[in-house]
């Protein structure tokens, strides 16, 4: 248990005693009124020494557990919270000498210099905008208070690492002289105005624990009702670890002890491996002859709404991982954490069994919980306005679902409406994860949840469901409603409409891509039903063999087709010119080029688009760019770039100035974390070993000859790798090796592999290349050549050829200085 308190505080002494300090300062008889003391209070303060004599008033900290090791989602997570404050600010007058904000993280040891640089960062990043905030500055003082508790490198793990930094927290707050503390995270969210200053009230009202030892919220998983209920356990009341906790009271510190012993690490691992070999029997008992069985009628095939999926066997049981540290839990499911560990030791008691204190209901007395402080919403969805309706005294609202993604968000209304229950984890991410990788959509979820027999097969999706069945023309409007725009895509590269698809979705768009291409497998955008146009041997970037044919066929098949009638908005990217199908069919365009205007109409500088031109190729280009014209004098069509490149090229051959959009590439949410000694040359493709493209040749290119002679002569020790195989140097005592992204991943890759190694060397083929927005939404490093070096190498080894795919003819515009 942490250390005993210090004696009950006597009551506030009044305004004309001297000022509150901190219990970080020097000892009082030394200290002369430093300047942060006189910012607090400059007209008492002034010219004054604090003494022996000054009695703090009773102080509350208000800790915000954060991990500072962690990528960048973890910092919008931290963002997210505190721009709350602008519409829900913490105080309307300084409470600098009653109540801190504390940003807690564990830190732990480790050689590996990226995780201190990473948590330098995110420090750095928290200073700023602190500084730049009047509303923290205001409440909370003028820098952010930022401590580390050391974590052993075994204990940094979920849920050990929470429950560690709990335990501890508890003498650290009695260290620095708080009477209470209170644990924010932060996805509990301010729901009223001076939340810090009404806290502060709640304290002074339980000086000596009169009251409570924790005063918090059991799950309110419907945030709207009014009496707390759990969805996995109705009899589970434990009240969430955000909640105000009294540091004044020994026999607390005695019942977590009691707790951390009753719920030890080695008793609570026998359990959960004890139930892990009771999943395992039922596993090969049960569940997997039953997939069997069924298996053997269906082949493994099961239709959803016209579709088939292939279903696969049940997952076998998940081996749990063995807790560290004590009083984390109790060993059954769902029953993790330090808040479930403190319930369950005194409700076990409820039914006559024996509790793990002997006065249960004494103990009990001393946990509050209700919803005047948090409305304990689990992962629900709520309305504001809504759960003011019912809880209007409440100061916050503590759910996960501010995190949630567009897929994750439908996925939970559709099991929440037609299960008629809060939804499990397991389904929501399950779903969500099917919505996000395109393997099925709104309408196949819907299908395959009124399948169950708990479905209510009066709620509005079931209905749409039904309707879909016997109406294929409505269908597609019930799948995209009126106020829902409905985008299509037909490109023959996936990544142009993949990086932008979370834009479009989170501006509440739908967006159906039919791409022909190798990358659609990826991204989940292979075409479905897609007709007339096809890759076909590389024929379809230039609508070949007759493009006229193709326009005619192309426009008889969609000008009465369900789904073409509901689309309201199409984008073409790669080729942009392929919107040029669309222009009879009265689609909005957004025309939003990725790479040359010329592209799949008169592209002779490309090699494999030379077996597909003619004498007409200079027609085609010229009829393209008086179409492109048209297409941009429509009102409501978009003539765009992702690079400032292809923007000024199409404004040069066309007249038509092209905004300028790049591509967001941050769908994936994976972030930069370094664990991988060797340093990337990329992108996955380059030109260095053109035209063999052999890893040899490319080697022997003089650009890598210099870069590795450059490596060498920064590091420490010389390299005794030949260039056919890579490049290495080393840093002092780190050895880091250069590897050409082709290399490392002969066949493919995931973005968390990229993530993974420490920067990516950037050797440009193009002008412009959809790799490189990836690379910067992961944050990873990345090294590339200044404008003057990449001028150079393409002057000497014309290493961007592909800065031009053909020749647009230029008589058609004059074109000014």
């Amino acid at each position: 248990p942490p250390p005993p308190p210090p004696p009950p505080p006597p009551p506030l002494a009044p305004p004309s005693e001297p000022p509150a300090y901190s219990p970080l300062d020097p000892p009082l008889e030394e200290l002369p009124l430093d300047p942060l003391l006189e910012l607090r209070d400059t007209e008492h303060a002034k010219g004054t020494k604090l003494t022996k004599d000054a009695t703090p008033p009773p102080r509350l900290a208000v800790v915000m557990p954060v991990r500072l090791d962690g990528g960048i989602e973890i910092w919008n997570r931290v963002l997210l919270h505190l721009r709350n404050w602008e519409k829900h600010r913490p105080c309307s007058e300084s409470l600098r000498n009653r109540v801190d904000l504390l940003f807690l993280y564990g830190e732990v040891t480790s050689s590996n210099p990226m995780i201190k640089a990473t948590t330098n960062f995110n420090k750095d990043l928290l200073r700023n905008y602190w500084q730049g905030s009047s509303v923290a500055t205001t409440c909370f003082g003028l820098e952010p208070q930022i401590i580390p508790l050391p974590l052993a490198q075994k204990e940094n793990q979920h849920p050990d690492c929470t429950c560690v930094l709990f335990y501890r927290t508890f003498g650290l707050m009695r260290e620095m002289g708080y009477s209470h503390w209170f644990q924010l995270e932060t996805d509990v969210m301010p729901v009223q105005k001076d939340w810090a200053a009404k806290l502060l009230q709640r304290m002074d009202q339980n000086l000596g624990c009169s009251r409570f030892w924790v005063h918090g919220s059991p799950p309110m998983c419907n945030p709207t009702e009014t009496t707390p209920r759990s969805p996995l356990s109705p009899g589970d009341l434990h009240i969430n670890g955000n909640a105000l906790y009294c540091l004044d009271d020994l026999e607390f510190d005695s019942f977590l002890g009691t707790v951390q012993s009753h719920y030890s690490a080695e008793q609570v691992n026998s359990l959960m491996m004890r139930n892990y070999e009771q999943r395992k029997r039922n596993y090969y008992e049960n569940d997997l002859p039953k997939y069997k069985a069924w298996f053997h009628r269906t082949g493994g095939v099961q239709k959803i709404n016209r579709k088939s999926y292939k279903i696969s066997a049940p997952l076998f049981p998940r081996k749990p991982t063995m807790y560290v540290v004590n009083g984390c839990g109790t060993g059954e499911g769902g029953e993790s954490g330090f808040d479930h560990a403190m319930y369950q030791c005194l409700a076990r008691g409820l039914d006559g069994e024996l509790g793990c204190v002997p006065d249960a209901s004494a103990v009990r007395s001393k946990f509050v919980g209700d919803t005047e402080l948090i409305v304990n919403a689990c992962e629900s969805e709520y309305n504001l306005a809504a759960v003011r309706k019912v809880h209007p005294s409440a100061l916050f609202v503590h759910s996960k679902f501010v995190y949630y993604s567009p897929a994750q968000i439908k996925a939970q209304r559709a099991l929440l409406h037609i299960l008629e229950g809060n939804p499990a984890k397991a389904s929501i991410r399950e779903w969500s994860h099917m919505l996000e990788e395109r393997s099925a959509n709104e309408l196949d979820m819907w299908a395959n949840l009124c399948k169950q027999k708990s479905a209510n097969q009066n709620s509005t999706e079931c209905k749409a469901v039904k309707n879909s069945l016997t109406n294929v023309e409505r269908s597609w409007m019930l799948r995209f409603p009126k106020n829902q725009i409905y985008v299509w895509n037909t490109d023959l590269h996936a990544a142009p409409l993949a990086c932008n698809i979370p834009i479009y979705e989170a501006a509440g768009a739908a967006v159906h891509g039919q791409v022909d291409s190798g990358n659609c497998k990826i991204h989940k955008l292979c075409p479905t039903n897609l007709r007339v146009l096809t890759n076909h041997r590389m024929q379809g970037f230039g609508m070949e063999p007759c493009m006229t044919r193709v326009r005619e066929l192309f426009f008889d098949a969609y000008r009465r087709d369900a789904e073409m009638a509901r689309v309201d908005v199409v984008i073409c990217s790669h080729p942009a010119a392929n919107c040029e199908l669309y222009m009879p069919l009265n689609k909005t365009l957004i025309v939003y080029a990725s790479t040359r205007l010329e592209f799949g109409r008169h592209d002779d500088v490309v090699e494999w688009r030379q077996p597909y031109l003619d004498s007409k190729s200079p027609a085609r280009i010229a009829r393209w760019i008086e179409n492109l014209r048209r297409i941009a004098s429509v009102p409501g069509n978009v003539i765009a770039s992702n690079n400032m490149y292809d923007a000024k090229y199409i404004e040069y051959f066309t007249g038509i100035k092209a905004q300028y959009l790049p591509s967001w590439c941050g769908s994936k949410n994976i972030y930069y974390k370094p664990s991988k000694p060797q340093i990337l040359a990329g992108p996955y493709r380059d030109n260095l070993g053109h035209p063999k493209h052999t890893e040899e040749e490319a080697w022997q290119h003089p650009i890598f000859k210099a870069l590795k002679t450059a490596l060498d002569s920064h590091g420490a020790c010389k390299s005794n790798l030949t260039l056919t195989s890579g490049a290495t140097f080393c840093n002092g005592e780190k050895g880091y090796e250069v590897q050409r992204m082709k290399q490392m991943y002969p066949k493919s890759y995931e973005y968390s592999d990229l993530a993974a190694h420490p920067a990516i060397i950037i050797i440009p083929y193009q002008l412009s290349v959809m790799s490189l927005f990836e690379y910067y939404r992961m944050n990873i490093p990345i090294f590339a050549p200044s404008k003057k070096l990449l001028l150079q190498w393409h002057m000497q080894y014309d290493v961007v050829w592909e800065r031009i795919y053909g020749h647009p003819p230029e008589d058609t515009l004059e074109v000014s200085s």
